[in-house]
């Protein structure tokens, strides 16, 4: 099964090297054409840009913790991560119900955001802090 997904991945990249500047312009607008057509398009965007983010605020605790564990190298520590998040993936593309997905996202997801708050401010702010020099 791996290795379905790395031809696959391989082939994608293929196939994105030969699209020219050009006619990757066009997709581009052709992709916001379908955005600006579809109110239902749009709110989707919304919802996988809110996803992605709550993937990333995620990943950088876990990423914090595996690198507190000891006696691990920078390999190591990028093994354990790819090891949780393809078995992670593989688990989101099983079926659910919407509504244990609304109840994860109600009871856990959302105080888990606010609990890192503190931390994605502070990112921001040091993100500031460099654009200011």
């Amino acid at each position: 099964m791996a290795k379905k997904k790395n031809v696959k991945k391989k082939n994608v990249e293929k196939k994105n090297e030969d699209i020219t500047e050009a006619a990757l312009l066009d997709l581009t607008a052709r992709a916001q054409k379908i955005v600006d057509g579809s109110k239902a398009v749009r709110v989707s965007t919304i919802v996988m840009l809110s996803a992605w983010r709550l993937f990333y605020a995620a990943r950088k605790v876990i990423e914090k913790d595996v690198q507190e564990e000891k006696g691990l190298d920078k390999q190591e520590e990028d093994v354990i991560l790819h090891i949780l998040a393809s078995s992670l993936y593989e688990k989101a593309l099983e079926p659910y119900k919407v509504q244990e997905l609304v109840a994860t996202l109600s009871e856990i997801c959302i105080p888990f955001l606010q609990l890192q708050e503190d931390n994605i401010s502070e990112e921001l702010k040091e993100e500031g802090d460099e654009n200011d020099d």
